[in-house]
């Protein structure tokens, strides 16, 4: 009874991470293609918007976004090592599980992606700047209700019940010589990273997500 308690444990888990897996794929979709010109240019755009989250997303996060890329058919096989490592990290079954299906999936199906389409980074100028934006807004949709909240009055004492400090106290520069106490949290709900800012001389803290 206990093993097949165990499984179906599991498995519900590993459902709600596919889950969680369309839903980043159905962001990064909706985002790439209202900015692409054509399938190569959306393909291209899908690639950097999953790099930069699997550079900016915790160790889970990172396994989610690995897995987001097999369903757009892209070959990320420099981020197999570093996604392996994060999903080790983790300690969850579910991700490893995660985490290798979708290198199967990936060799199974091979790239639809040409190597030129998955090295362009959308540079030189402006693009850049368009796909932090980007990138900001696919970050920012996978927001809970308090972090939404926080996210529009930024200038907030408490933050939200949900916040969890994961850093110390320190002191850091916020721009013109002008030091602040700085303490980093996460959001239990979205997993959003937060830093709250402090300066003696203002009544009020600044909140800012991370990018």
């Amino acid at each position: 009874m206990r093993s097949k308690s165990a499984f179906r444990e599991r498995s519900l888990a590993f459902a709600e991470l596919h889950k969680e897996v369309r839903a980043m794929t159905e962001r990064v979709h909706g985002r790439a293609i209202k900015r692409s010109n054509g399938d190569e240019d959306y393909i291209a755009r899908v690639s950097v918007l999953i790099e930069a989250l699997i550079d900016r997303a915790d160790a889970r996060g990172r396994v989610i976004c690995f897995a987001s890329a097999t369903e757009f058919g892209l070959s990320l096989r420099h981020q197999l090592e570093r996604c392996r490592q994060a999903a080790m990290q983790t300690g969850s079954d579910s991700i490893m599980v995660l985490y290798w299906a979708a290198v199967r999936r990936m060799h199974v199906q091979g790239s639809r992606v040409s190597n030129k389409a998955e090295a362009n980074d959308l540079s030189p100028g402006s693009r850049i700047a368009e796909t932090s934006a980007v990138v900001d807004d696919c970050l920012r949709a996978g927001l809970c209700r308090l972090c939404e909240d926080l996210d529009v009055n930024s200038r907030c004492a408490n933050g939200h019940n949900a916040l969890t400090p994961i850093s110390g106290k320190h002191i850091r520069s916020i721009g013109e010589g002008l030091l602040s106490e700085a303490q980093v949290y996460q959001c239990v709900e979205c997993k959003a990273i937060w830093t709250r800012y402090k300066h003696r001389s203002d009544p009020f803290a600044m909140w800012s997500i991370k990018n």
